[in-house]
């Protein structure tokens, strides 16, 4: 039997099935993510969001074994993510007072402390924190040492200490050179300094 049908028919449609199946693939893609973005924030297990029971499971941990200080650690992040700042300082602290050189409560302390509005009590436990990471090989590399150097900048220009801020700041610009927030601190750090062409800059 002959085909009656053109060839550049058969091609267009084609493309036009090709084409069908991908945007299909695609609105399939995005409806999963978004049902499973609705089930991780909104949908509760019984009375308790998935976060929640991260969060139990952690604290039974603990209870089972309570000088382990990364597991009190990984709680305190948990505790971070639900803006449970004060339980989060609870942890670090238990932490910090077995073990006062340990990196993590120290970043998670200053980073609490900053998001608290509480500038002063940033400064220690970052400054600790830089100088145990500053001299690293991988230093050059290092995104949670560039995390420390912006809240400890951050702080400083609350604090109304320019000339430090501008060293921590730089020290997070020399990790991170396009970090959008950490060049407008330094801007500011600059300006109140009284160096507006820098700050310009």
């Amino acid at each position: 039997m002959f085909n009656l049908i053109p060839k550049q028919f058969l091609s267009a449609r084609n493309l036009q099935r090709a084409i069908l199946i991908v945007l299909a693939a695609l609105i399939i893609s995005v409806v999963s993510f978004g049902g499973y973005y609705y089930w991780d924030r909104y949908v509760y297990l019984g009375d308790e969001s998935p976060l929640e029971i991260d969060i139990a499971h952690m604290e039974e941990a603990i209870r089972a074994d309570p000088q382990n200080p990364d597991t009190r650690i990984a709680l305190a992040q948990f505790y971070m993510s639900k803006d449970m700042y004060q339980e989060a300082l609870e942890q670090t602290t238990q932490v910090l007072s077995l073990y006062p050189e340990h990196q993590g409560a120290l970043l998670i302390t200053g980073i609490i402390h900053s998001r608290l509005e509480q500038p002063q009590e940033v400064i220690e436990p970052l400054e600790k924190f830089v100088a145990q990471r500053k001299d690293g090989e991988m230093a050059g590399m290092d995104t949670s040492l560039e995390m420390a150097y912006y809240f400890l900048g951050e702080s400083y220009v609350k604090l109304d200490q320019p000339a430090a801020a501008i060293s921590s700041l730089e020290g997070a610009l020399s990790i991170t050179p396009s970090d959008a927030d950490a060049l407008y601190q330094l801007g500011l750090a600059y300006h109140a300094s009284g160096k507006p062409e820098e700050a310009l800059q």
